[in-house]
């Protein structure tokens, strides 16, 4: 006996002595028992022709499968890409006697037709009897083995459509979850930019708050200076090292803070220096303050002002004096700047060792000051 050639590619096994392809099962299609074209997979896990399976579906309006009878439609139908890539990478050699060409398996056919259609006539009689002869002498194989054979077979295809299903369902899976991910880093990015949005909201209703409680607190500390009606305490702190300070330095002056006559009234501080004319005296002088409320004031000015010393222990040794304005003073004409630079009260108001030995200080080193202004 001649030796053999076997050529296993992937589909197909070829006989060099008698010239037979044999393809694969899983590359046939059970509709019309030919190599698969643009295979499509049903649901149920077997294979057909795009062509073939339409046709059974829409013409012949059979709407399960030919291989099983389970219930199919034309949307449980999907490409089978896998097996597509599969037949076009198998490579074939031509079953005509003496033709040696090796094709793609898609080809085989259109290489058939073209190349031996007109040679089926020309076929050498001995090649024909010598198949005839072969075909008398054959014997088939016991029943139980071939039985045995197809089962393995068929379970083996069950098993490997099984798993090209489960393959599917696992790209079906990953492409849902792929796009699942993407929605969720969309949404991230969404909630990412209204976290900054309210964080920048928060921020700017922060400062907000921030102004409105330095403006209630401004509010708040101002009022009791507008609601005083002109009668004002104003509390010298440290008056030892500010008197030790004038008269180093016989320039230095300090001014209470601005108070009013009413709500809507003349606003005014106090000065206190030493006397330009006797520095063993201390002044005390009256500035007027511009303030919201001038527009709707009288000008000038019109009143009594008082200033008193007080004497912590003994009320009958405080210091008291009173003065009524007087006109034609700039002092009392409506302010230009934020202090009139102009003063009115008294330039020798108190000796400084009064201040100091005839106890007016008090403990904690400060001394009060008491200014009373009436309008009239």
């Amino acid at each position: 006996m001649d030796p053999e050639e076997n050529m296993v590619n992937g589909s197909c096994r070829f006989d060099s002595e008698k010239r037979i392809s044999l393809l694969e099962p899983r590359f046939e299609c059970p509709i019309c028992l030919n190599c698969l074209k643009d295979p499509f997979l049903t649901k149920c896990g077997h294979r057909f022709c795009q062509d073939c399976i339409l046709e059974w579906i829409r013409n012949k309006k059979r709407e399960w499968c030919p291989v099983d009878q389970n219930k199919i439609q034309e949307r449980d139908l999907f490409p089978d890409n896998y097996t597509r890539r599969e037949i076009t990478q198998q490579m074939v050699r031509c079953s005509f006697p003496n033709c040696e060409t090796i094709t793609p398996l898609l080809d085989l056919e259109k290489h058939l037709v073209e190349n031996h259609e007109n040679n089926k006539s020309n076929l050498n009689g001995d090649v024909v009897d010598d198949i005839a002869k072969k075909a008398e002498t054959w014997e088939a194989p016991p029943k139980n083995q071939c039985t045995t054979q197809i089962q393995l077979i068929t379970t083996l295809y069950e098993r490997v459509v099984q798993l090209e299903q489960k393959q599917r369902e696992s790209e079906l899976q990953l492409e849902h979850k792929t796009r699942q991910e993407q929605k969720m880093k969309d949404l991230i990015l969404q909630l990412e930019h209204k976290t900054r949005d309210f964080e920048l909201q928060l921020t700017n209703s922060r400062a907000t708050i921030n102004n409105m409680l330095i403006e209630r607190d401004q509010f708040l500390s101002q009022l009791p200076l507008k609601i005083c009606n002109g009668c004002h305490v104003w509390n010298v702190v440290n008056i030892k090292q500010k008197l030790l300070a004038m008269s180093k330095e016989p320039s230095e002056m300090y001014y209470s803070e601005g108070f009013y006559t009413s709500y809507l009234g003349y606003k005014f501080c106090v000065r206190m220096n030493l006397s330009p004319n006797n520095p063993c005296y201390l002044s005390l002088l009256v500035h007027l303050m511009k303030s919201e409320n001038d527009h709707i004031l009288g000008w000038p000015f019109k009143g009594r002002i008082s200033f008193t010393l007080i004497h912590p222990v003994s009320q009958e040794h405080s210091l008291s004096e009173v003065m009524c304005t007087k006109s034609g003073l700039k002092a009392f004409e409506r302010p230009v700047a934020a202090l009139s630079p102009r003063a009115f009260g008294y330039t020798e108001f108190a000796l400084i060792d009064d201040v100091i030995n005839k106890g007016f200080i008090n403990d904690d080193e400060s001394v009060n000051i008491k200014i009373e202004i009436n309008c009239v």
